[in-house]
């Protein structure tokens, strides 16, 4: 079945298919699940599209969508505490158009794409996590990396992958922005991975 059935548990939107199947459509899927502790689909539930188009709201639930080819994403916005967590399962591209944002202290963001991934606009987290990920399938050449077009990157702890040259562009633009950087790693790590003191100089 390529059409998923829909449920709404307490103003979320909750996938009670198949986990195989797919909500399709070749323009936008739009999903917005109103009220403060909604949500579209479930950390181990996610709803699982096939659309050129995506968009989603929800409040504390969060939002949980696991996309089967290339797509854009619009707006994605997810209120109070909930997370958001948008992964591409097959070999297409992500390209983020519209904000995506939390807003409580703790709200994570994930995006993942197996291949590129294009942030388009804002993605802004309260104060929680935020990690973008390209080629998470670790097969990862020089045209396949996380690029930021527009927009700003705002909110929390960010994650980039600096062994790719557009990651490493990636840190640097985000560097400018930092009043301190810090790192957890062994001596001479960042130096390895050629962003250590003298490259930040």
């Amino acid at each position: 079945a390529s059409q998923p059935i829909l449920a709404t548990n307490a103003l979320s939107i909750i996938d009670t298919a198949a986990p195989d199947s797919l909500l399709t459509s070749s323009t936008t899927i739009t999903l917005a699940s109103t009220g403060a502790a909604s949500g579209v689909g479930t950390l181990l539930r996610p709803i699982n599209t096939n659309g050129g188009a995506l968009a989603a709201t929800a409040g504390t639930g969060g939002i949980f969508l696991s996309e089967a080819d290339s797509a854009t994403i619009g707006t994605v916005t997810s209120t109070g505490n909930g997370n958001i967590s948008i992964i591409n399962v097959a070999e297409g591209d992500l390209t983020t158009t519209g904000i995506v944002s939390t807003t409580g202290a703790a709200s994570t963001i994930t995006i993942t794409s197996l291949g590129d991934l294009s942030i388009g606009a804002n993605v802004t987290s309260g104060g929680g996590q935020i990690t973008l990920s390209a080629n998470s399938n670790d097969n990862a050449v020089a045209t396949d990396v996380f690029a930021q077009t527009a927009g700003t990157i705002s909110g929390g702890p960010v994650t980039i992958n600096v062994n790719t040259l557009e990651g490493k562009k990636a840190f640097f633009e985000l560097l400018k922005t930092a009043d301190i950087f810090a790192d957890g790693l062994r001596g001479g790590a960042c130096e390895a991975m050629g962003i250590g003191y003298e490259e930040q100089r």
